[in-house]
């Protein structure tokens, strides 16, 4: 599967999650190292690979200003689609204890 086709499904996903529990949903991946993160967002990045953008560890807080005056995450994880074992969708984060929920923002259509 290339990177488009997997955002492409996963947003889709995370989409139809969203309308039927009418909230954004919070996206949590576990990669094949073991590691998980909470995703602000996903885009393809060439023909193999996808840009994974994770909530920092102290979350929203950790958040900085993009270019385009946006919050942005500080790091990005590129992997390969088959690189990511598990996909989480929850209507509530157990990590949103804060002012500022993790949600996955999705691209505006």
């Amino acid at each position: 599967m290339t990177g488009q086709a997997w955002v492409e499904a996963l947003q889709g996903a995370i989409r139809a999650f969203g309308e039927s529990r009418r909230t954004n949903a919070t996206v949590q991946i576990t990669l094949f190292n073991g590691d998980k993160h909470y995703l602000l967002k996903a885009e393809p990045a060439g023909e193999d690979l996808v840009s994974l953008s994770p909530y920092p560890p102290d979350r929203a807080d950790g958040l900085i200003e993009g270019r385009d005056g946006t919050r942005v995450s500080p790091n990005v994880i590129l992997v390969s689609p088959r690189n990511v074992l598990l996909v989480e969708l929850m209507a509530k984060s157990p990590a949103e204890e804060g002012p500022r929920p993790i949600g996955f923002q999705l691209p505006n259509e």
